[in-house]
Order: structure tokens, then sequence, then C-alpha cells
């Protein structure tokens, strides 16, 4: 759940790195250029979490779902 909220800072960061090359008309440091980088990474990085998290939350619904269905089903029927 906190690799959204990083995912988030990161996507605002990389926003926020990218105005301030504009600004500078690709007149930057190596430096800004590396740390630019590693921003774009690391929003990569939690992008990738962020899918994870969301496949696992659906599975976990899933089957939730079927248990509490074969139970419906099982206490109509009689059988609990």
């Amino acid at each position: 759940m906190i690799s959204i909220i990083h995912y988030i800072s990161a996507k605002r960061r990389l926003e926020e790195a990218d105005k301030t090359f504009a600004m500078l008309d690709g007149d930057v440091s190596p430096m800004m250029r590396a740390q630019r980088d590693m921003i774009k990474f690391e929003a990569e990085y939690y992008q990738e979490r962020v899918g994870r998290l969301a496949l696992y939350a659906l599975g976990v619904a899933i089957v939730s779902l079927v248990c509490y269905i074969t139970y419906a089903v099982f206490i109509h029927v009689g059988v609990l």
C-alpha cells in the first residue's frame, strides 16, 4: 500500500525535474541528469510494485468471492 504513495511522489518529482530541464534548455550538469535518471528508475520500480499489489488484491478478492459463493450455495442447499 505504501508503494502507491512512493509511486505518486516519484512521478511528481519526475515532472518537476522535467520542468527544470525545460527551463534550462538542456544546459544541465551530468549530476542533474543522473538524478533525473534515478527518479525515473524509481518511478518505474514503484509502478511495477503497484501493479503486483493490484494483482495480489484482485487474487484475494476472487478467492474470497469464490469462498463466499460456495458457502452461500451450501447454506441454501442445506449441506451446512
